[in-house]
């Protein structure tokens, strides 16, 4: 699973980057969470699936959750 994180900062000084316990985001300023994507069980897979929250699918089947959850961490640090 990829360990690096990626930060994006723009000319405000906004950044933007995936949640990650590994750096104290509170330290660099106010905090405001969204969620990018949902990494759920599909049922009539029987597999693993990335999705956006309106539902549209990402990727998968994967058929274990950390292959998603590392597919989900590198489709968004590639895209900030």
């Amino acid at each position: 699973m990829p360990t690096e994180s990626v930060l994006r900062i723009d000319p405000t000084g906004d950044i933007t980057c995936l949640y990650t316990e590994a750096l104290d985001l509170a330290d660099l300023g106010t905090v405001t969470i969204r969620r990018a994507s949902l990494v759920e069980w599909e049922e009539r897979l029987r597999a693993w699936t990335v999705t956006l929250p309106d539902g549209t699918f990402l990727a998968g089947p994967f058929s274990s959750r950390s292959e998603a959850v590392a597919f989900e961490i590198s489709y968004w640090n590639e895209r900030l």
